[in-house]
This record gives structure tokens, C-alpha cells and sequence, in this order.
């Protein structure tokens, strides 16, 4: 009877160490897959934060190019400007020089 108790027992005992180490390791499976998961989101922000820097980064850059070409545009316009104004202010001073000088002058040089 004794040695039959201390059997069963023993038998219950690996039972009960078998289970605990089925839901042990169930536990730790379902930890592994929560743990998997929770690292594939993180890189899926990641990386969408990384294309969203780039996006930002690429935007800023056309608008530096595109606010570059403008002052370059804006500076050839000034300068284009300035020329016409010049060749206006000589022919201004041309025409007025020669409206200075009286034409009976050309008369009597002639």
C-alpha cells in the first residue's frame, strides 16, 4: 500500500511538472510572439518616420531650389532693368543735348 501511494504519488507529481512546463512554454511562446510583433511595428514606424523625414528633406530642398531660382530670376530681371533704364537716361541726355544746340547753328555750318 505504502510503496503504491508513493507511486502514484511520484506520478502525480510528473504530471504536475509536465503541465507546468506545457503552460511554461506556451507562456513563453505567446511572449516570443507578442515580443515579434511589438519589433515589427516599431519598424514599421520607423520606417515611416524615416520616409517622412526624406519626404520633408526632399521638400525643403525643392523649395531652396525653387527660391533660388527665383532671386536668380529677380536679379537678372533687376540688372535686364537697370540697362534699359541706363540706355533710357542716355537718350534722354542725347536728345536734350541736341535740342540745346540751336539748329540754325547746323544752317550755318553747312
Amino acid at each position: 500500500g505504502l510503496v503504491e501511494s508513493q507511486n502514484s504519488f511520484m506520478e502525480h507529481q510528473k504530471e504536475r511538472d509536465r503541465k507546468q512546463e506545457e503552460r511554461d512554454r506556451e507562456r513563453n511562446r505567446r511572449q516570443e510572439e507578442r515580443d515579434r510583433e511589438r519589433d515589427r511595428r516599431q519598424e514599421e514606424r520607423d520606417r515611416r518616420q524615416e520616409e517622412r523625414d526624406q519626404n520633408l528633406a526632399r521638400q525643403f530642398q525643392e523649395m531652396r531650389d525653387d527660391q533660388k531660382a527665383r532671386d536668380e530670376r529677380m536679379e537678372r530681371e533687376f540688372r535686364e532693368l537697370k540697362d534699359v533704364n541706363r540706355g533710357i537716361q542716355q537718350h534722354f541726355r542725347l536728345m536734350s543735348s541736341a535740342s540745346a544746340t540751336p539748329p540754325q547753328n547746323n544752317f550755318r555750318n553747312q
